[in-house]
């Protein structure tokens, strides 16, 4: 009873949050709304979250686009991210692009960097200068794509068509090179089932991967539960000192989930997507794997203020509704800690509630980490000036 008490007022509670910024957004933010069209020239970081996001622009700096479905043709000068359901690159160019959806497809597009996370990953025609990174559920490079540099490759079937410069390293069930494929360095491979057609060139040498060890032990198992603890526990004493002691990050951070907030949770799923993406392909190589070791626990400590940022939020977003004001409990040092605790037993209380208790702690940790780079980089951005 009382679990369905809890999720009934907490569910009315976060979809109370998503009207009010709704409503910020539609009265606020011309750019978020559910379709979005971009068109034009941007001199300065670009950030755009919605439905459908139709892209055809140039920019001179950074560029950050989240959305359901993405049809993006644009010129990017330095680097470009993207997170959606379905998304086409075509006639595109950037440094570095990050792309991470369901259904990736590019095509005649020139980057110098292309890092890649999908579910189905399609390159049709196009150049990547530097070093290519994917993994997904099905990999296929045609023949018309040309890769200057590495190749690093996880999937679970991978077809390979195109012109490689460098070395090729691919871990895959199935693994198909076609007539067409040129490799001028060598190619490390591991799969169950391999198919290299006598007419694909490989001019470098083949080395057999061994294969990954996917296996769980009960000591893992048990490992993994204590951190989980030590995750959950820690947030509950780090909340209310976040906002304690730095009281301009976390004021910082609430207000721009108020003023952003399809942007800030666009930002925050391109993160959580990229992120075991990376690690993955880090852990795999030998010279990664090192700095994927110790990543852990900056990334654990990420995890946690980005869980305590979000406990401050609902907390002070309790405070508003419970006192109908709309003054921020921010500005007084005891409320601020008070109404961040019981943000936090909330948030973690959420947890236990089936299936509900799942999407409201996905949704929070998405915006947590939106929230939390985006603050980093604006008060970095101030004291720098």
């Amino acid at each position: 009873m009382l679990k369905q008490i809890a999720g009934s007022l907490l569910t009315i509670f976060f979809m109370s949050m998503l009207t009010f910024n709704i409503q910020q957004t539609h009265a606020n933010q011309n750019d978020e709304k559910e379709n979005i069209s971009i068109r034009g020239e941007y001199q300065e970081n670009l950030y755009k979250a919605g439905g459908f996001v139709n892209a055809d622009f140039t920019s001179l700096d950074d560029v950050y686009i989240a959305g359901g479905e993405i049809d993006f043709k644009a010129s990017v000068q330095k680097d470009l991210f993207l997170a959606g359901g379905s998304i086409i690159i075509q006639d595109s160019q950037a440094q570095l692009a990050a792309v991470a959806g369901g259904t990736l497809s590019i095509s005649q597009s020139n980057f110098r960097e292309l890092i890649l996370a999908g579910g189905n990953i399609q390159l049709d025609s196009g150049s990547i200068s530097d070093d290519l990174v994917a993994a997904g559920g099905n990999i296929r490079i045609n023949q018309d794509v040309k890769v200057g540099g590495s190749s690093n490759l996880a999937g679970g079937k991978v077809t390979i068509k195109g012109q490689f410069l460098g070395n090729v390293r691919v871990y895959a069930k199935d693994l198909y090179l076609a007539p067409s494929t040129i490799i001028k360095g060598s190619l490390s491979y591991y799969a169950e089932e391999v198919e290299i057609d006598p007419k694909a060139q490989i001019l470098g040498d083949r080395i057999l991967l061994p294969k990954l060890d996917h296996e769980m032990g009960t000591g893992t198992l048990i490992s993994g539960i204590f951190l989980m603890i030590l995750f959950f526990i820690g947030a509950l004493f780090i909340a209310p000192l976040l906002s304690l002691f730095f009281p301009k990050l976390v004021f910082e951070a609430n207000t721009q989930v108020r003023e952003n907030f399809w942007s800030i949770l666009g930002k925050g799923t391109l993160i959580i997507l990229l992120m075991p993406i990376t690690l993955t392909l880090l852990f795999i190589s030998i010279l990664g794997f090192p700095f994927a070791m110790a990543s852990l626990p900056f990334i654990a400590a990420a995890f946690i203020l980005a869980w305590s940022i979000a406990a401050f939020i609902i907390g002070n977003q309790l405070y508003i509704w419970l006192n109908k004001t709309e003054t921020s409990s921010s500005k007084n040092t005891k409320a601020r800690f008070g109404w961040t605790i019981l943000g936090t037993f909330v948030l973690n209380t959420i947890v236990l509630i089936p299936f509900l208790g799942f999407i409201f702690c996905l949704l929070a940790t998405l915006v947590g980490f939106g929230a939390l780079c985006e603050t980093a980089y604006k008060l970095s951005k101030k004291s720098s000036s």
